[in-house]
């Protein structure tokens, strides 16, 4: 087993989750194998519970990956908390964020420990990517970044990224929730696991990380848009993962922690 999850993830990107055809149980033709590879390791699982992959597989490197690769991952990690990225931050971006956008988070009881956390920033003026980020409170992610406006009332946010998940420290690790929104993804964050949808569609990364975990919690908004996306992610899941569907009224990021808890509780 050993040699042939090695041999799958020879030029893996580093820290992420991928999918592939399990070649250790009878399904095959559809990817249920995830498997992550760091500096040191290999995590690998299948998503079938008659599979003996199904229980997390570690396997570690003899002399870990060659000393470039691992320059690169700690410089990632230096940089932006070990998340690689396919779009850049915007060159104009800064650690100084106007109150407006302290006291919009605050809101939601985030503070300096989390805005710090997630290495959040400001753009006053840019031209990025064929879209112009004015005034914009600016939120990295695994592999770009989402911006928040306070003025533009038709497109509060704009994405750049394929992939916004929290940043967990501790939690437990057999259960990830799906939000639609950001700033509710980092509230639920600290509680377990969290993958912001960014819309109506997972993204393939998106996915993949998602069918890393035994069990997922569609915490989506309360709305047709958010029953209907919750509906569809069911649909796509569930082959792959226990889900569960949760609605409240209000979204994740309005709700004080005792009621996030409850809610995902009552999941779990």
């Amino acid at each position: 087993m050993r040699d042939t999850i090695l041999e799958l993830v020879q030029n893996a990107e580093l820290g992420v989750w991928n999918s592939y055809e399990c070649n250790f149980c009878e399904k095959q033709g559809r990817p249920i194998l995830s498997i992550k590879k760091t500096s040191n390791k290999v995590i690998a699982r299948c998503h079938s519970t008659n599979c003996r992959a199904h229980e997390y597989q570690t396997f570690y490197l003899d002399g870990g990956v060659n000393s470039e690769a691992v320059k690169k991952m700690l410089l990632k990690k230096e940089v932006h908390k070990n998340r690689s990225r396919i779009y850049q931050l915007p060159e104009n971006f800064t650690f100084e964020i106007p109150q407006k956008f302290k006291d919009y988070l605050l809101e939601y009881h985030i503070g300096h420990n989390l805005i710090d956390k997630y290495g959040m920033g400001h753009v006053q003026y840019e031209y990025y990517d064929n879209v112009i980020l004015k005034d914009r409170l600016v939120i990295p992610t695994d592999d770009g970044f989402v911006c928040r406006s306070q003025e533009d009332k038709d497109r509060k946010w704009i994405n750049k990224s394929s992939l916004f998940s929290s940043i967990m420290e501790t939690g437990c690790m057999d259960t990830v929730v799906v939000v639609e929104d950001p700033i509710s993804c980092i509230r639920v964050g600290e509680i377990l696991p969290c993958i912001c949808a960014l819309g109506t569609s997972l993204s393939y990364k998106q996915f993949n990380n998602i069918i890393a975990y035994k069990n997922a919690i569609l915490w989506m908004d309360y709305d047709k848009g958010g029953m209907d996306g919750a509906i569809k992610f069911r649909n796509k899941l569930s082959p792959y993962v226990k889900c569960r569907m949760v609605f409240t009224e209000d979204d994740p990021k309005c709700l004080d922690e005792y009621s996030i808890r409850r809610q995902l509780n009552e999941c779990i």
